[in-house]
């Protein structure tokens, strides 16, 4: 069935493949569909006074978002669930340009008939009129295929119809279609053995980790077994890890312009510095499929055990920090000032995250890990973006959008999508016409100003904003002269004892 369906969807022109795809995204049984233009036609009906609720935050947010973009959602307890996939819960949803899949296990006859429906609506649909859709300009078949965008959650906040992040997973489908990168949304909760985390962040990187160590024992097999489990083309290469809340914003911009020079410097781990509060994200960043990135998922994930007895530590995020500063001890170095030497710095971090109990004393421990870090961006292995140069964007108070990254994080609800870029842009790029980062009525000029011209307040930043001269095109690496000045501000800030969150020492 995947050889028939990628048949067509390589060799038969545009105007069928088109129609085709009013049919609907079906598995082999045809047992859950949910065509692509019914996720157009239910998302730009429901758009005009639709009000979702904003999902819970890591430990200690406020309804002021404290740690503005910093949360995924944890999807809520059900009853009657089963951690292989094989209950009443839907676990993965598949898009990907060779057999356009849209799957969800264990769904009942209630929701088949109901899918049947939908994908019998849009075919009718699609007779009446065949130019809803305007044509995609393609890429060069395959281009991506090898390219997986993974977001980890509740995959019932993806429905087409009423779920949170309808519009999200509408536009991932666009990106997909137009470049062949496969999109999977897919639940924790399949991985059995990951359910002894009480911490849903930790199950998610758990599952992660079980996910690239299953690819990369395929490959030493030379088998696809994981990748046909999950309804994928072929196994990925690259995988993007998004929270649920990341919207693709650059429809034109392909993965490939990242991963190829990540492939060239021998980078399999890449993660990025959030702009407003100098912290490095945990729910967006891109792995090469290797050992050695399985190995670091994994060593992340042990590192939960540093968590006990620690009142706030804001879950994965925070050990990522711990985690970085221990993987990286070997290639840190410690110019004068700063701390004396990688047993110095670990000791320091790991003793400041343990008496982490609110924001405040939080937000000391990152500029304290921040320190460690010194202004090296670029390891061997392994690249931290630098704030405002991370494949997606991160949101704080407006939205800016630049067509320099991919997707952008923290867009928590169709309504909140209305307000930021307008009714008319959301629906050309529903139609696949144009992404919001084209159509978004912010300028480049407008987010260069707006970036550059930021004034640090949050102890992460060590009082500097370290990209007001180069954005966008600053190095990879902090500059000696900007280093100097942030270093102060981290070595005080790091130890400060305001108990103010936007405070700098």
């Amino acid at each position: 069935m995947r050889i028939g369906r990628h048949f067509l969807w390589t060799v038969l022109p545009f105007q069928a493949l088109l129609s085709l795809a009013y049919l609907g995204f079906c598995d082999s049984t045809w047992k859950y569909c949910v065509s692509f233009d019914e996720i157009i036609r239910s998302s730009t009906e429901q758009l005009r006074g639709t009000v979702d609720v904003a999902p819970p935050a890591r430990q200690g947010t406020s309804s002021t978002e404290q740690l503005r973009g910093s949360v995924d959602v944890a999807p809520p307890a059900r009853q009657g669930t089963d951690v292989n996939g094989t209950g009443s819960f839907e676990t993965e949803i598949i898009v990907n340009s060779s057999s356009n899949v849209s799957n969800g296990k264990g769904s009942n006859a209630s929701n088949d008939d109901n899918a049947m429906d939908l994908a019998r609506q849009s075919a009718d649909l699609a007779r009446q009129s065949t130019t809803s859709l305007a044509p995609i300009q393609l890429a060069p078949i395959g281009l991506l295929r090898d390219h997986l965008v993974l977001a980890m959650g509740d995959v019932g906040r993806f429905n087409p119809q009423n779920g949170t992040y309808r519009l999200n997973r509408a536009f991932w489908e666009c990106y997909s279609k137009k470049w062949g990168a496969s999109v999977l949304f897919i639940d924790p909760r399949r991985f059995e053995k990951c359910q002894l985390h009480t911490d849903w962040f930790f199950r998610r990187v758990c599952a992660v980790a079980s996910l690239v160590e299953a690819f990369v024992r395929d490959s030493k097999e030379n088998v696809s077994e994981t990748a046909d489990s999950f309804g994928l083309p072929v196994a990925p290469r690259w995988i993007f890890h998004l929270d649920g809340d990341s919207m693709l914003s650059n429809l034109d911009l392909p993965l490939s312009d990242f991963t190829v020079p990540w492939d060239r410097e021998g980078k399999s781990l890449v993660f990025y510095e959030r702009f407003h509060n100098g912290e490095i994200a945990a729910g967006n960043y891109a792995l090469r499929v290797s050992e050695l990135a399985a190995q670091f998922l994994r060593g992340w994930e042990r590192k939960v055990s540093e968590t006990k007895n620690v009142k706030f530590t804001n879950s994965d995020n925070g050990v990522l920090h711990l985690h970085l500063v221990w993987y990286l001890q070997k290639e840190l170095s410690f110019p004068q000032g700063s701390l004396q030497n990688a047993s110095h710095a670990w000791a320091s971090v790991l003793r400041q995250f343990r008496a982490s109990k609110d924001i405040g004393s939080y937000d000391r421990f990152v500029a304290l890990v921040k320190l460690a870090l010194g202004p090296r961006r670029d390891f061997k292995h392994l690249l931290v973006g630098r704030r405002g140069h991370g494949f997606c964007a991160d949101d704080w108070t407006k939205m800016y959008l630049s067509k320099l990254h991919v997707c952008h994080h923290a867009v928590k609800s169709a309504a909140q999508l209305v307000k930021m870029i307008g009714q008319s842009c959301i629906d050309k790029s529903l139609q696949c016409l144009q992404g919001p980062a084209v159509c978004a009525p912010q300028t480049e000029r407008e987010a260069r100003v707006k970036l550059r011209n930021f004034k640090p307040d949050r102890f992460a930043l060590g009082n500097v904003n370290d990209i007001s001269s180069c954005w966008p095109n600053c190095t990879r690496d902090i500059p000696q002269a900007v280093w100097g000045q942030m270093a102060v501000g981290l070595q005080k800030n790091g130890h400060c004892l305001s108990p103010r969150m936007a405070c700098c020492c």
